[in-house]
């Protein structure tokens, strides 16, 4: 092969590679306004003179809108393409950002974490469609392995990140920052200027009325199960990981910051080992492996809960495996039920990935809402959550 040959290929993979990116890089900005400031929790009801769990309750007032908003805009977006598609999704982003650092009281940050939410749905169902447009096959499921690794791996080190600014700026720097990036990753993916297939012919009353068609089938609602109930895991263990580890193991801030790279590293693993497991063609075995990794990371978590008060240290090690355990399952399970409900082929409208993106954050957050209300010990609860959906997908995986 010449020179000329060689250039030729490298120029064909990178633009195979170009949607990937991009879409991660707006994935990212989404994803970080979701876990940046936690860490800043209580120096934000200390300013705004109010309860933690009152802040804590800006988490889902985020997420909330995260899903309603991919529903509402994904036939929009197919009509009005990538670029004023993204315009519209960073404004609102940014708009909720602007109105937070300048509020006065908890009500207006929650309304501004409303707005920012919103904008991040939009975001993120763009995400979503340009993978779904832009790659075929197995394809599909090794980029959604890749898009879900930064989708985790975001949240999971954003507190390490904003513990470190939080230590030499006050909490509102945290939004700054996140402002900061989303103009820089805005303008960085807007000049790429990805191109998806036309449909400004697409009618939106019919895409919408897509939404009727697409619950109709059988394997598509059980795969919208089996994503709730796999995101639900995520969600339990970044909602109760803090209060796991530095309230009942008194790990300070900082290092509960480092022990959350593991898990983003766990999801790196699975996401990258189902990548591998498709092209060596042992796709058949990936969700026996994430299955299973789910029934021993609930189990080692219930035996973490059990030793607790006589070999402390023990607990404290194989509660930090069981969540890598998760993560990795994660990254095994998420991207590859995702790719699932692509090819049934349910419509050219986005619909289905758009109802399935909804459920599985709306849902989600309704259940850890509903477990923040009950008192319980986060350690049992996360183990015996863990096994109970493990137990629910295997019944649910053989039917799809």
């Amino acid at each position: 092969m010449n020179l000329s040959q060689s250039n030729t290929v490298q120029t064909k993979k990178l633009k195979a590679y170009t949607p990937l990116l991009a879409s991660i890089l707006i994935l990212i900005v989404a994803q970080l306004g979701i876990s940046l400031y936690l860490v800043a929790l209580p120096e934000i009801a200390l300013f705004y003179k109010t309860d933690q769990n009152t802040v804590a309750a800006t988490l889902y007032a985020y997420l909330l809108p995260y899903g309603v908003s991919q529903l509402l805009f994904s036939v929009v977006s197919l009509r009005l393409g990538f670029n004023k598609s993204i315009c519209i999704g960073f404004a609102i982003y940014c708009l909720g950002i602007v109105i937070l650092i300048f509020s006065t009281n908890i009500e207006l940050f929650t309304f501004s974490r409303v707005i920012q939410g919103f904008g991040a749905g939009i975001l993120s169902i763009i995400v979503k469609l340009t993978i779904k447009d832009k790659y075929k096959g197995n394809q599909i499921n090794i980029a959604f392995s890749y898009l879900e690794m930064f989708a985790t791996i975001t949240p999971a080190l954003a507190p390490l990140l904003g513990s470190f600014l939080i230590k030499n700026y006050e909490w509102r720097f945290l939004f700054v920052f996140m402002l900061l990036l989303a103009g820089l990753i805005f303008f960085i993916v807007y000049l790429i200027k990805i191109k998806l297939t036309e449909n400004s012919n697409l009618s939106i009353v019919k895409g919408f009325k897509d939404y009727g068609l697409v619950i109709q089938s059988k394997k598509y609602l059980l795969s919208i199960l089996a994503i709730l109930l796999v995101y639900s895991t995520i969600l339990i263990y970044l909602s109760g990981s803090s209060f796991l580890f530095i309230s009942k193991f008194r790990l300070s801030p900082s290092s509960y910051g480092y022990v959350m790279i593991l898990p983003a590293i766990g999801t790196f693993l699975g996401s990258n080992l189902s990548a591998w497991m498709i092209n060596k063609s042992f796709s058949d075995l990936i969700f026996k492996i994430g299955l299973t990794l789910t029934f021993l990371s609930g189990f080692f978590m219930i035996v973490g809960y059990a030793i607790l008060n006589t070999l402390t240290w023990v607990s404290l090690l194989i509660s930090i495996l069981s969540i890598v355990l998760i993560s990795i399952s994660y990254g095994l399970l998420f991207p590859n039920i995702i790719a699932k409900i692509i090819k049934l082929k349910l419509g050219n409208s986005g619909a289905d990935i758009a109802l399935a993106s909804s459920i599985q954050l709306i849902g989600a957050s309704i259940i850890n809402l509903l477990l923040t209300q009950v008192q319980f010990d986060w350690q049992l609860m996360m183990g015996v959550l863990f096994m109970i959906v493990g137990a629910i997908l295997v019944y649910l995986l053989k039917r799809l």
